[in-house]
């Protein structure tokens, strides 16, 4: 029986990265979006500096988040 929990509790992790990274890649487009419909309103033409800077951050929590 333990044999078993063993191998089921690392397929389980083995199953979180394919479900994660693209959970991460995929948080690009509402992030793009959101600051593009937000911004384009304001300033013309499009600032890209607020989206590389919250990029890595919204990516990797989106990464932690959905792997948990």
């Amino acid at each position: 029986m333990e044999k078993k929990r063993d191998v089921t509790y690392r397929l389980r992790w083995v199953a979180v990265l394919p479900g994660a990274i693209p959970a991460g890649l995929l948080s690009n487009f509402p992030l793009h979006w959101f600051l593009y419909l937000f911004f384009s309103q304001i300033i013309e033409p499009y600032p890209e500096l607020p989206e590389r800077f919250l990029l890595p951050f919204v990516v990797a929590t989106t990464f932690v988040y959905i792997g948990s």
